[in-house]
């Protein structure tokens, strides 16, 4: 049995990043799969002269034992702004002419986002003789370029990500930190820099499938004229049956490279993977 708090250093990443969804999941040794969405909105200048709308729906599907996790998210963004100087949504926004006067009239655009693939090693399950031991996991990320470029839906190019999550429990409460890096694809027309990212955070069982947490994150900037993200996430979680979970947050930003604010919710079903036959082969993998 795996018992955690699924954290994410963008919520959405869910959220993700992680937005940060916590709930307790003890897979059983086929694993579970799970289907889930949701909803994300930041508002916020982003360092420029006018206010960026961003909201992020994301679809994901998700793979999970107690050895490994696979998820894949597919978003749809839609975007309204006069700046022209914020790409991407979610977990996958750049600041690319930060400080820069706007140039054009209020504009929105909206298409498919860029599609992540995610893959989770968990390394150490942790150990309730000592609870200083944490909770080990590592996780590698793609984002797909398949966001329309040409209206800033995204960068066009191809990232990858490295992470490590560290879980430490002591009887209701767990406390959690993120530490991960960011290997940016340029385009043709602007410079991004790899980024670095570190998020830390706690979180409280209210009782049976009810939680609520903080968190705190802080990521690089992408271009040398942009300014490290600094922000709070607080959340609720509450498990509405044995399929069903949902999750209430809401985002402070403390930065020009972070959104104003920002609100969103998660639905989320998962189900044991044995009643899924066309899963075999996966299941398969975790055996060897």
């Amino acid at each position: 049995m795996r018992n955690k708090l699924l954290t994410n250093t963008a919520i959405i990443s869910l959220l993700s990043s992680s937005l940060l969804l916590t709930a307790t999941s003890s897979a059983n040794a086929e694993g579970q799969v799970g289907v889930g969405t949701g909803f994300d909105f930041s508002s916020g200048e982003y360092g420029g002269t006018t206010t960026t709308d961003i909201t992020y729906i994301p679809l994901n599907c998700k793979y999970q034992n107690n050895y490994f996790a696979l998820k894949l998210t597919i978003p749809y963004v839609s975007m309204t702004s006069e700046d022209n100087n914020v790409v991407g949504g979610g977990s996958n926004v750049v600041i690319i002419n930060s400080g820069e006067e706007a140039t054009a009239e209020n504009e929105t655009n909206s298409g498919m986002g860029d599609i992540i693939l995610a893959a989770t090693s968990f390394l150490y399950p942790g150990t309730d003789d000592n609870p200083l031991i944490p909770m080990i996991d590592l996780t590698g990320k793609i984002k797909l370029p398949s966001a329309d470029e040409e209206k800033g839906l995204g960068t066009g190019e191809t990232d990858y990500s490295i992470e490590s999550d560290l879980t430490w429990f002591t009887g209701s409460t767990a406390l959690f930190g993120t530490l991960g890096y960011k290997f940016m694809g340029s385009p043709e027309t602007y410079e991004l820099n790899n980024v670095g990212y570190i998020s830390i955070g706690a979180a409280y069982q209210i009782g049976p499938g009810f939680s609520t947490g903080l968190m705190y994150d802080t990521k690089q900037a992408s271009t040398d004229s942009g300014t490290d993200s600094s922000e709070a996430t607080g959340y609720v979680s509450y498990k509405l049956s044995d399929d069903w979970k949902f999750l209430l947050y809401g985002v402070k930003g403390f930065s020009d490279g972070s959104a104003d604010y920002g609100i969103g919710a998660t639905l989320s079903f998962s189900m044991d993977a044995e009643e899924v036959d066309w899963l075999a082969p996966v299941r398969r993998i975790s055996d060897l």
